[in-house]
């Protein structure tokens, strides 16, 4: 029998690309470790970066997550910037749309109970990306139709 990774190891295997990365989100939350949160949403924000988004990932987090990590998400909308836009040739856009859809994934995954947090993340943010997410989020979770 192989020896189970040390949490150390899967954090370390979160930083690499692909399925190691999905392994050790999957047997991270398998194992309930919901202090890796952050370390397994930088994980997904970078593969993001990377033209993908990972699912596996992302089901990883929901796994661990409560609405108390709504504000967290809600942190990393706010850090997409208008001007990194101003002369992008669609690349940085395309990566801010995955962000938002990994981050709106994630949110919709934690159901109910984070509709509170969203409205209030919403009502305290002027960025317009964490806008058009949190109000995506909040229509999912209240049951509205939602324009993709």
């Amino acid at each position: 029998m192989l020896p189970q990774p040390t949490r150390e190891q899967l954090l370390r295997d979160l930083t690499s690309w692909g399925p190691e990365a999905d392994v050790a989100a999957i047997t991270l939350a398998d194992r309930g470790d919901n202090s890796a949160l952050p370390e397994i949403l930088r994980s997904i924000l970078r593969e993001c970066g990377m033209e993908h988004i990972p699912d596996a990932r992302i089901d990883s987090f929901v796994r661990l997550a409560g609405p108390e990590h709504v504000r967290m998400l809600a942190e990393e909308l706010e850090q997409l910037d208008e001007a990194e836009l101003e002369l992008d040739a669609g690349d940085t856009g395309d990566e801010f749309w995955r962000i938002q859809t990994a981050i709106e994934r994630i949110m919709v995954g934690i159901g109910p109970r984070a509709l509170d947090p969203v409205q209030i993340a919403q009502s305290s943010t002027q960025n317009r990306f964490a806008l058009e997410s949190l109000s995506r989020v909040i229509r999912h979770l209240t049951g509205e139709p939602v324009d993709e």
